[in-house]
């Protein structure tokens, strides 16, 4: 099983990447963005051209050859914040917080359309709880 972690920087992918692979023993490949976050952050750095996109068709096409299931994580604006000036890193886009999530949001669910996509707040669980959610969802969905 394929477990695609989707979402903008220091919402917790790599945390709960990790935490999940020790958890569940590293049966799935997960992998820190995949063809939704590609599409985003080529867009959004104006480096989006039809080669890309044909090559981020195929990276589609090729997802969907095999199992898989797709987390879209987001935390609050403050919470994201706080997080980049911990990491001495600064907020990268141009555009508003809500306007980048929510263009996130919306390619995830144009991507991945006929796939089954957990959308998961992670301020609103503690990492052992997202963790749980995670696992949850991916053995309903055959993983």
């Amino acid at each position: 099983m394929i477990v695609i972690f989707e979402g903008i920087d220091k919402v917790g992918k790599t945390t709960l990447i990790k935490e999940f692979g020790k958890k569940e023993r590293y049966k799935s490949l997960c992998m820190d963005r995949g063809p939704g976050g590609y599409l985003f952050y080529d867009s959004i750095f104006k480096r989006l051209d039809q080669e890309r996109l044909r090559n981020i068709a195929s990276e589609i096409d090729d997802i969907n050859r095999v199992k898989h299931v797709v987390i879209y994580l987001w935390a609050d604006e403050k919470t994201v914040m706080q997080r980049l000036k911990e990491n001495n890193e600064e907020y990268i886009y141009d555009m508003d917080f809500k306007s980048a999530i929510d263009m996130y949001a919306k390619i995830v669910e144009t991507v991945y359309k006929n796939d089954v996509v957990l959308f998961l707040n992670t301020m609103r669980f503690t990492v052992a709880e997202c963790v749980m959610n995670i696992m949850d969802f991916v053995r309903k969905n055959g993983g």
